[in-house]
């Protein structure tokens, strides 16, 4: 039996972060809802318990517990967990036998939010914040070959 791949903490951290908010939108305009009814009525086992582990990256979220709480919030899967969302985008690839699909790439949630931010930009922007970042690159790259010539000089005149 295979074991249950570990989900790296910085992903169940922004996940729970994610699906907390949404929580806590959630109750703000259901104020007589609790944990434990939202549970019952979403499916969600655990009577209230399981939403305080996913909402606290406690436990990380299943995919069936990802798609109950995407569907009760009335959101998209991605908004709580692009983890989940691919893995959902894979197996709905596999039942329809959809081999020429494009494959998915695992979007951390940071990476994410910079692809719609820079989604929200103009075309000059996103130019100016191409140019830039090569730049940046650039300079990273210089800087570290000059400091891997500076090293390798000292280490000849080392020996």
């Amino acid at each position: 039996m295979s074991r249950p791949k570990q989900i790296p903490l910085l992903t169940k951290q922004a996940e729970a972060a994610n699906l907390g908010s949404l929580l806590e939108k959630h109750f703000k305009e259901h104020p007589t809802e609790t944990q434990v009814s939202i549970a019952k009525k979403w499916g969600i086992s655990g009577d209230g318990v399981m939403l305080y582990h996913h909402a606290n990256a406690k436990s990380p979220i299943s995919l069936e517990a990802g798609i109950a709480y995407a569907n009760g919030l009335k959101v998209q899967l991605s908004e709580i967990s692009p983890r989940l969302a691919s893995e959902a985008r894979k197996i709905v690839n596999a039942i329809n036998g959809d081999i020429n699909s494009v494959p998915t790439i695992d979007l951390t949630i940071l990476e994410v939010r910079l692809l719609d931010l820079f989604r929200s930009l103009d075309e000059d922007h996103k130019d100016y914040l191409i140019h830039s970042a090569k730049m940046y690159l650039d300079k990273q790259k210089t800087s570290r070959d000059l400091l891997l010539a500076n090293t390798k000089k000292a280490a000849k005149k080392a020996i």
